[in-house]
């Protein structure tokens, strides 16, 4: 149910949760001081403990009040790309619960690039964790009306219109053991962008598989319908192909696959933006079955990592790779 800025605020302020708008996602958000709402997080999602939040800040707040160090090779990326879709892990402190990062010892923070959001956060006077406003492994939501129909409009939700990146931010983590700048999940801000900073630092850029990182299970993002991801350079889906495709979705839907084919097109940025919101559209109706043709040089594209990291694990089965 759609509710106004000072709605939303009183119900932040009573411990409850509402989605919130951003430029990446929707998210899910609470109060991270209140124990309840952060619980509350977790219940709605049907989102397992073990997978830490993202806390969200607004300009006018200090991320070191929440952790107990602030590399200075996050003060520049900060500076250079906050508000932004920028996630920096850092060592959090006694102000943070064990609840938002799964026990371990880091926190993950960002300051959204969403003039609702920013507002939304100075107005209840804290930051809020809000992971993406779906339930856990499915797709994450880019418009009001997919939180209000996965959540049956249970909970309250702040409009912002549709997001304009379509995906979850980046998010690193200065590893000063090996000095060095991971990437845990690739995002809008591309391995190419955090270089152009890191270069001063002399600190390489490196790709990670720490799975310590939000959305990094082996299946996430998913749909209703099974998606199948092709590396391949035809996008015409043939009858022979079809034919195919049906013997390899037979164990994942009952009768004959209704094949919808999404094409991405050539512009990532693009692409992002509407990714989720056809996910959910090419999904609808029974027996629905989603083909995604990719040229396989997209594989070795930095401007695609945020849309391949999404879509290996949103497909239920892979070809071509």
């Amino acid at each position: 149910m759609e509710k106004s800025l000072d709605q939303c605020a009183e119900i932040l302020k009573s411990g409850g949760v509402v989605g919130m708008p951003t430029e990446t996602v929707y998210g899910l958000a609470g109060r991270i001081d209140s124990e309840s709402a952060l619980k509350k997080i977790f219940q709605t999602k049907k989102r397992p403990f073990f997978d830490p939040l993202i806390v969200h800040l607004s300009k006018n707040m200090d991320p070191n009040d929440w952790v107990s160090e602030w590399p200075s090779i996050y003060k520049t990326l900060a500076k250079k790309f906050w508000p932004g879709p920028l996630t920096l892990i850092a060592p959090k402190n006694e102000k943070v619960s064990d609840l938002i990062t799964a026990g371990l010892p880091n926190v993950g923070l960002r300051c959204p690039n969403h003039p609702l959001a920013l507002k939304l956060i100075d107005q209840v006077g804290s930051p809020l964790a809000a992971p993406s406003a779906n339930l856990f492994g499915k797709t994450s939501p880019t418009q009001a009306k997919h939180v209000i129909d996965e959540f049956q409009n249970q909970v309250a939700v702040l409009d912002g219109g549709p997001c304009d990146i379509g995906v979850e931010s980046t998010v690193v983590f200065f590893n000063s053991a090996k000095n060095q700048l991971e990437v845990l999940r690739p995002g809008f801000v591309s391995c190419a962008d955090l270089e152009k900073v890191c270069k001063d630092f002399s600190l390489p850029v490196v790709i990670s598989s720490n799975s310590a990182a939000p959305g990094q299970l082996k299946t996430h993002y998913q749909p209703k319908a099974p998606v199948v991801l092709e590396f391949t350079e035809s996008h015409e889906l043939t009858p022979a192909h079809r034919f195919e495709l049906d013997q390899e979705v037979s164990g994942l839907i009952q009768g004959t696959p209704q094949w919808k084919v999404l094409s991405l097109g050539d512009d990532p940025v693009l692409a992002a933006r509407t990714l989720y919101a056809d996910l959910r559209k090419y999904a609808e109706g029974p027996q629905s079955a989603i083909w995604i043709p990719l040229p396989s040089k997209y594989r070795s594209m930095d401007a695609w990592q945020m849309i391949l990291n999404r879509l290996e694990r949103a497909a239920s089965i892979q070809l071509g790779r």
